[in-house]
């Protein structure tokens, strides 16, 4: 819901608007730290992105920075979201 169904990486230069044949956004929810290295399992620390932004992420020559930009992002996009709740 907080992504809107959209990758929610700013630089996205991938397909962030593409949808399968159900009409659903090809997102994955992504924890910004993984798991196995001690991130935690908490909505303020997950990013939903598009299957290019994800493997850029984890694969990608400049991920330690895409990393620190996506979790600022995600926190930012998080209280947003809570706040439009209240």
């Amino acid at each position: 819901m907080r992504s809107g169904g959209t990758c929610e990486n700013p630089s996205c230069l991938g397909h962030p608007t593409e949808r399968t044949d159900a009409d659903a956004p090809i997102l994955e929810v992504d924890h910004v730290n993984d798991l196995g290295r001690g991130g935690q399992d908490t909505p303020e620390t997950m990013i939903a992105l598009c299957p290019n932004c994800h493997a850029l992420k984890t694969r990608g020559r400049n991920r330690h920075q895409l990393k620190a930009s996506l979790l600022s992002l995600a926190r930012v996009r998080h209280q947003t979201f809570l706040d439009s709740l209240s």
